[in-house]
């Protein structure tokens, strides 16, 4: 029984060790079939020209996209030092109408993501909900129409046609040199040999992929000045990652083809069309289908619509002014006039708060009237989102169905999500900021701003306050010269400090991974089927 015990312990031990000498076996097996493709190909010319392209095109492109960016990135930080310098300048609450700017992604030269003019800067105010209208009449501004320069474009383009030129004949030339049967004659899998090849071009465009990556970032730093956070390098490093999955799968249908058909010429011809067709044509030619499955009326059709809501609020104004108007008398009347025509609305009430009670009092009256420019502006935006946001939505959900049969667009969305440059960030961006506006408008309401307090609106005086005198030797000067009478400097600012503040929500690298990690996903899965039909392929070939 003893003896038979051990005979069993050490023919298990024995067994254990042939199978790890067998993995030991075809892992070295793969290596030197990885390291041989490698060495042939790496010192190719058609490699070189393409790696010089690339590196050449990447530096370009980090060139001009990070001029983009700093045009960009001034503009914000123009918009954003003027409206904290606006606040600081407010003396009464009609002026305070904050500005929201948009901030541009540092890494918006791996994807510049949806087109977005150079700075978004919105104006918040009761009258209006913040939204992001197209000034091209008929396109969807939530889907990018044709590719714009960045990196995303050089990897997806030149890089995928980079990997067929390296795998359209690692069989079909085999076959053609009479290689690939004393190849496959040998106690070799085939999986292994399919795998090493697969690897072998694989690492010749990692090695191109990380060098292109590495360049860019430097350029980065050094010439374009773009501080990256460290959140930012490592966003850097998955769209890396998405682009040796999305590469991948270039390599294996490089081979399945190559596997499949007999000559060389014939495999690239058919690869050629592949990454057309893939690679370029898919990823814009689902605009056009989405469009034609989905139709959104263009703004100039629906604006009548948008107007008619907008006129019964106007009128009913208009008729709310005539009736306030009465209270003021002809001098104030004509007052009104003038200094409207001079300062505009935006100043009017301010520069004569002090200076005409008749004109204070007719303020008031029109600060009950503005609040009702609440309610009009936010039915306006219902209907705004019911005739053309929502439809612009279902649109681009039907371009998303349709890119997840390419695996172009799955890479470009997934590098916009991770570059922070995709339309759901903006998006959210117009979300946050209608959010803002609510508060805004709460602030307002809370200083009793639309009520009967609505002085306050327009000046810190009473009618106590006033003195009579003053204000006739005013309008007296101002009659003979109207520039001697600083009205807009007589109040110091207003105290805003518990006014509310817009941040913008701050998103963790695991927020965008999480947002990417279903296109990625798709891309294994891409990879994984193209893989198995190669091995079925490779299975199925019999070898002369």
């Amino acid at each position: 029984m003893l003896r038979r015990r051990r005979g069993c312990k050490q023919r298990w031990r024995l067994g254990s060790v042939l199978a790890e000498n067998r993995k030991k076996g075809a892992r070295i097996v793969i290596w030197t079939i990885a390291k041989k493709e490698f060495l042939e190909k790496i010192l190719d010319a058609r490699v070189t020209i393409s790696f010089l392209i690339a590196i050449t095109l990447t530096i370009v492109t980090t060139f001009v996209v990070g001029e983009d960016y700093q045009t960009k990135k001034t503009a914000y930080d123009q918009a954003i030092a003027k409206a904290e310098a606006d606040l600081k300048e407010v003396k009464v609450f009609s002026q305070y109408k904050p500005d929201l700017a948009y901030s541009p992604s540092p890494l918006i030269v791996f994807s510049r993501g949806v087109d977005l003019p150079s700075s978004i800067v919105l104006n918040i105010r009761p009258d209006w909900v913040p939204r992001y209208e197209q000034t091209t009449v008929g396109s969807n501004p939530l889907m990018r129409i044709f590719d714009t320069l960045d990196v995303a474009t050089v990897l997806r383009i030149l890089f995928a046609l980079l990997v067929i030129l390296l795998t359209y004949d690692s069989f079909s030339g085999e076959k053609e040199n009479g290689t690939l049967q004393m190849i496959l004659s040998n106690p070799v899998s085939r999986v292994r040999v399919l795998t090493g090849k697969i690897i072998g071009a694989l690492m010749i465009v990692a090695v191109v992929a990380v060098l292109t990556f590495v360049i860019t970032l430097i350029v980065l730093q050094a010439v374009s000045r773009i501080a990256l956070s460290s959140g930012d390098y490592l966003r850097a490093f998955i769209i890396l990652v998405a682009t040796l999955l999305y590469l991948a799968i270039f390599a294996i249908l490089g081979s399945l083809a190559s596997i499949r058909l007999h000559h060389s010429s014939t495999s690239l011809i058919v690869l050629l069309f592949l990454w057309f067709v893939v690679a370029i044509l898919q990823p814009n030619a689902s605009t056009y289908l989405a469009s034609e499955l989905k139709t959104v009326p263009r703004l100039e059709d629906i604006k009548p619509t948008l107007d008619a809501a907008s006129e019964s609020y106007l009128a009913e104004l208009e008729r709310l002014q005539g009736q306030y108007a009465t209270i003021l008398n002809d001098r104030s009347r004509q007052k009104y006039i003038e200094v409207q025509m001079a300062w505009g609305q935006t100043y009017l009430y301010m520069a004569l708060a002090d200076a005409d009670y008749e004109i204070l009092e007719y303020a008031i009256k029109q600060a009950q009237i503005y609040r009702k420019s609440v309610g009009a502006a936010d039915g306006e935006w219902q209907l705004y989102k019911s005739l053309y946001l929502d439809k612009l939505d279902r649109q681009l959900h039907w371009k998303r169905l349709i890119d997840l049969i390419s695996p172009a667009a799955l890479f470009t969305h997934s590098a916009a999500v991770l570059s922070r440059t995709d339309i759901d960030n903006f998006e959210d961006f117009m979300k946050q900021a209608r959010e803002f506006r609510n508060q805004y408008i709460g602030y307002l309401d809370g200083k009793g701003v639309f009520s009967t307090n609505a002085h306050l609106f327009f000046s810190r005086l009473t009618r106590e306050q006033i003195d009579p005198a003053e204000t006739e030797r005013r309008l007296a000067q101002y009659a003979k010269d109207p520039s001697t009478i600083a009205w807009i400097r007589n109040q110091p600012p207003l105290d805003l400090t518990d006014s509310p503040r817009f941040k913008t929500q701050a998103y963790a690298v695991l927020d965008d991974v999480g947002k990417a990690g279903g296109t990625l996903f798709l891309l294994i899965l891409y990879a994984v089927v193209l893989l198995a039909l190669s091995d079925w392929s490779l299975r199925a070939y019999d070898v002369p």
